[in-house]
């Protein structure tokens, strides 16, 4: 009996905060404020050139007056050149049938390698940054 009268309690309860709760919702004398921020925006026309006073090395200017400016527009750019691992040569090597496989030099521009294929000694040189490989016969292997 307890049950039943709590259950009717908390229904009546609940009934009175759903009809409560829209004529919250619907109050005509709130303010509500907005967050959008009005930021003003400039434009900036890139197509147009900026003036550089460059000297024109055919005349004689007063030494005050000179600007040398030789820059193109790709030449403040940085290039990250990164060197492959020395890891990587030996994988292309053993993708390609090579299998006794010696690295003896991981360091500087060119990495060197011995490679042996179908009974053969090849040399293996590498460039450290571009990845091509110059394989060059040695002679017979053992």
């Amino acid at each position: 009996m307890f049950q039943k009268s709590a259950i009717a309690v908390a229904a009546v309860v609940l009934t009175g905060l759903s009809v409560t709760a829209p004529a919250m919702a619907d109050n005509a004398n709130r303010s509500v404020r907005d967050h959008r921020v009005e930021t003003q925006t400039s434009v900036r026309d890139h197509r147009q050139e900026t003036r550089v006073v460059v000297r024109d090395h055919r005349t004689k200017a007063p030494v005050e007056k000179q600007v040398r400016d030789h820059r193109t527009k790709r030449s403040n750019e940085v290039v990250a050149v990164k060197r492959k691992h020395c890891r990587v040569g030996y994988e292309n090597l053993r993708r390609g049938g090579y299998r006794p496989i010696v690295a003896y030099d991981c360091q500087g521009s060119e990495y060197h390698y011995t490679a042996q294929r179908d009974a053969k000694l090849y040399r293996v040189a590498m460039n450290a940054y571009s990845g091509s490989m110059e394989v060059i016969f040695i002679g017979l292997a053992r």
